[in-house]
């Protein structure tokens, strides 16, 4: 028997020194100039493999049989067997420790029977170093020591024909796998030329062959194996475009491609959202993802979007999202691993060259992102940029497929009439006879959309009809208030498209009718009902909200405010406006938020029914009031250590802030605050909130119409 399991292998010898590498010239001529360079620089490109996706490299690799095994000898009956099982990979001391279950029996075969059989099962533990072979990629793991564990990990000492057979097989076995990173590589190639400007396509194509092995890198939570490339900062003087203003058709284009990042990081948050998070982690994505929603609504609303943008969202985007996705990746045989290695080397390595300066003039292209995405999956519609329900969407921001909408509270009520007055004594005073039977006592009043003759019944809208009902202009002399965004006009050209999409010519669902519609037209005389009845759906929707989730009792009554502070704020109390004498969606400025509480279709794309925030007032109201109460209760009303809570009111216009502006807004909120800094936003939204818990509903009259206070 073996007395001492462990075993000794000669290391392999060191490199002898770092290759040098020439310099490559960058500075070609062109067609258009002369390409100004600077010197070059060698840049490290990571690819990190984790240890649980190394372990998943390993068992795709080595242990493809069921459950994680693999049979590396099977004779005489099983008299003479060895067996490999759930491999288990992490870093200690310096080396990879990979502990693997054995199963081995050692015996004579004789006939149908196995004579002097021994077996064990236990564990063997190898200790090993990664290298890779500089000319075909392929990492693999050089043995230095190992020793045998009993089933409760104590080490042990076994009978010298087991360990013969072990070490004769196994060993052989094991320091023969190999992970090939040439894919990766190549895909990393794949993705990265098309991020350089087409003129310098002979420099990236340079610095793309200079790719070549540099240090492996062994850390605790991950082996790096660095790959190095000669760049060269390129200037040209005509790349000032990258932070000018765009025309019209650089902006369709940079928007399209946006709207593809914006479905592959859709999908990434989905994707990480199914595994078990911490609270911490979901509002991590979903803060992620609203960020970069917001900031380009925002950024499109006043012009500044650049070549720059996408790009610039992406590196700032993965270097949150890395650990989650990192740390969740979960051990197992799916040959789809190798593309997630392949998506973190090529993300990884726009997050350095992004680090490096915008002078290298690498834009994220289509190309480049649909590359990205055929690394993570095989689905066609991955960058579709669909704006339907994303039920996965839905799950991480824990949302219900519909928002709780309140019942419509109906018409006004109409006050009973006065009982009539008792005429003097005297003589009867004749009456004409009436020229039309009267009504029936309970019959309802029709309410007119406009003054008028009686208007014609209109049957329901049926399916994919379009309605393009004539109205009478909007008459001169409205006042409009100073703050409040100016009614939409069309977009004449590239971005016409986009208006199109977002708000098409009046449309109903098949349950609506033009009636139901034209009720929350703000007329064009005698706006008091109107606002009144806005005021109720809002005062509903707010109970309704409210009955379906655990907000504080002190501050119900705020929110109760909130609500119809917040719509005032955003819509002035309206749905929908008349536009080209058409009534159509109330629009924002920007071209992104629609309807009473402007509900923003690009920052809750996949969450929200868009055709219903357009058209239907009662969800939109539901949608809002949805989205005010999740950043209440995750943001502003989330305990925080070492932070007191605000007053009610700052509360409540903090939310605000957060809802016009996304969750960046919960820092830069009372960074304005304590500066004594207000925005516009907040300065309008507080004076809102005091009208509204003042009940001094004539002040709407500032931009919705004249008339008398309701």
């Amino acid at each position: 028997m073996r007395q001492d399991s462990s075993r000794s292998v000669c290391p392999v010898r060191a490199n002898a020194g770092i290759l040098l590498v020439a310099i490559i010239a960058l500075c070609v001529a062109l067609s258009s100039g002369c390409v100004t360079a600077a010197a070059a620089q060698t840049v490290n490109l990571p690819v990190t493999i984790e240890y649980p996706l190394l372990q998943s490299l390993l068992i795709n690799k080595a242990f493809r049989d069921k459950n994680e095994s693999v049979t590396l000898l099977n004779e005489g009956g099983g008299c003479i067997y060895l067996a490999l099982a759930h491999p288990r990979v992490r870093e200690d001391k310096g080396y990879i420790r990979l502990e693997v279950e054995v199963v081995v029996h050692a015996g004579t075969p004789l006939v149908d029977r196995c004579l002097m059989p021994a077996e064990w099962r236990g564990y063997l533990v190898l200790y090993q170093r990664p290298q890779i072979n500089s000319r075909t990629w392929q990492l693999s793991f050089k043995s230095y020591q190992s020793s045998l564990l009993d089933r409760n990990q104590r080490q042990v000492q076994i009978a010298d024909v087991l360990w013969q057979l072990i070490e004769s097989k196994v060993f052989q076995y094991l320091d023969a796998i190999a992970i090939d990173l040439a894919p990766p590589v190549n895909n990393l190639k794949a993705f990265l030329f098309p991020l350089f400007p087409p003129q310098v396509q002979q420099q990236t194509k340079t610095m793309l062959d200079s790719l070549r092995v540099g240090e492996v890198v062994l850390r605790p939570e991950a082996v790096t194996v660095q790959i190095q490339a000669d760049v060269r900062e390129v200037y040209r003087p005509e790349d000032d475009h990258m932070t000018v203003v765009l025309k019209a058709k650089e902006l369709e284009e940079v928007v399209a491609v946006w709207e593809q990042w914006d479905a592959l990081l859709s999908f990434l948050v989905t994707t990480m959202a199914k595994d078990v998070l911490t609270p911490d982690e979901r509002r991590l994505l979903r803060d992620v993802l609203l960020e970069t929603r917001y900031a380009f609504v925002e950024n499109l609303g006043n012009q500044s979007v650049t070549h720059d943008f996408v790009r610039e969202q992406f590196a700032s985007a993965w270097k949150q999202l890395a650990p989650i996705f990192r740390n969740h990746m979960t051990p197992d045989a799916s040959e789809q691993k190798l593309g997630y290695l392949s998506f973190f080397t090529a993300a990884d390595a726009l997050t350095v060259l992004d680090g490096l300066g915008p002078t290298f003039g690498i834009e994220v292209s289509r190309n480049g992102l649909l590359r990205l995405a055929g690394m993570l999956s095989d689905a066609p519609d991955v960058l579709r940029y669909a704006p339907g329900i994303n039920l996965d969407l839905q799950r991480l921001f824990e949302m219900e497929v519909a928002p709780l909408q309140a019942p419509d509270p109906g018409p006004e009520p109409v006050p009973p009439p006065s009982p009539p007055s008792v005429p003097p004594p005297g003589p009867p005073v004749p009456q004409e006879p009436p020229s039309s039977p009267a009504a029936p006592s309970s019959a309802v009043p029709i309410t007119e959309p406009r003054p008028g003759p009686q208007a014609p019944l209109v049957p329901p809208v049926l399916p994919g009809e379009i309605i393009e009902e004539e109205l009478p202009p909007i008459p001169p002399g409205e006042i409009i208030e100073e703050e409040l965004p100016p009614l939409p006009t069309v977009p004449q050209g590239p971005l016409s498209r986009l208006w199109d999409f977002l708000c098409p010519p009046l449309y109903a669902a098949e349950s609506k009718t033009t009636g139901d519609l034209l009720r929350w037209r703000v007329p064009d005389t005698g706006i008091d009902g109107y606002v009144r009845q806005v005021v109720r759906l809002l005062e509903a929707q707010a109970r309704t909200t409210l009955q379906h989730n655990d907000i504080p009792r002190d501050f119900v009554t705020t929110y109760h405010t909130m609500i119809p502070a917040i719509a005032w704020q955003e819509s002035c109390f309206r749905q929908f406006v008349v536009l080209n004498n058409k009534l159509t969606c109330l629009l924002s400025s920007n071209n992104s938020s629609v309807g009473l509480m402007q509900v923003n279709m690009r920052v809750w794309r996949g969450l929200y029914d868009q055709e219903r925030l357009r058209w239907d007032i009662f969800y939109n109201a539901a949608a809002g009031s949805e989205i005010a109460t999740m950043y209440l209760k995750d943001y502003a009303l989330r305990e925080r250590k070492g932070e007191k809570r605000p007053d009610n009111v700052t509360i409540a216009r903090l939310v605000y802030a957060m809802y016009h502006g996304g969750p960046a807004q919960y820092k830069k909120f009372f960074e304005r605050e304590r500066g004594g800094k207000l925005s516009d936003v907040d300065r309008l939204f507080k004076e809102k909130f005091t009208w509204v818990a003042n009940a001094d509903w004539e002040k709407i009259n500032r931009c919705l119409g004249e008339g008398e206070a309701p």
